[in-house]
């Protein structure tokens, strides 16, 4: 092997031990999240917790045994300190629902229908609503009106921050 090749071959090797070293620093990233989330949320063995069942939309309680269950739970932000949280986040659940659902397919093929969504200004730090008639996006909410949409940001405001933890 002649000096060329030794070194294209060195540099595949330091590529992959680099993907290598990525991989494990992309995952004790994500631990220390996890672990700074448990400790904003004050989070302690023994805790008692409300939850969301996403399978039933119902709420339940647990006690925090930092198990992989309630680590899940936590990640996908449906933990809560009581039950009126609870309630008021399934609200906001079913509410993003239904806006997920306000066209038909017949009026998404309507361009002269404007369907109006929401999006977080990083600029301004709040949310506005804008509109589109023919983007559709995926898991996006879309209104009827402007007014409507805006009225979801005032009701919601809390829990579409809670979601992109703004």
């Amino acid at each position: 092997m002649n000096r060329k090749e030794e070194l294209k071959s060195q540099i595949k090797r330091a590529e992959e031990s680099i993907k290598f070293f990525e991989g494990i620093k992309s995952e004790w990233e994500t631990e220390l999240k996890t672990l700074d989330e448990q400790e904003e949320q004050g989070w302690q063995y023994g805790d008692d917790y409300w939850f969301i069942n996403l399978d039933t939309m119902h709420m339940a309680n647990d006690i925090w045994h930092d198990t992989l269950e309630d680590d899940i739970r936590l990640k996908r932000k449906l933990i809560f300190k009581t039950s009126d949280e609870v309630e008021e986040y399934l609200e906001y659940l079913q509410a993003k629902e239904k806006a997920m659902n306000e066209f038909s397919n017949a009026e998404w093929e309507d361009e002269d229908i404007n369907k109006y969504y929401i999006y977080y200004d990083c600029e301004d730090n709040f949310f506005r609503a804008d509109y589109s008639y023919y983007c559709r996006r995926i898991n996006e909410m879309y209104f009827r009106t402007k007014e409507s949409a805006q009225e979801f940001i005032d009701k919601y405001e809390k829990h579409l921050r809670r979601e992109l933890c703004v």
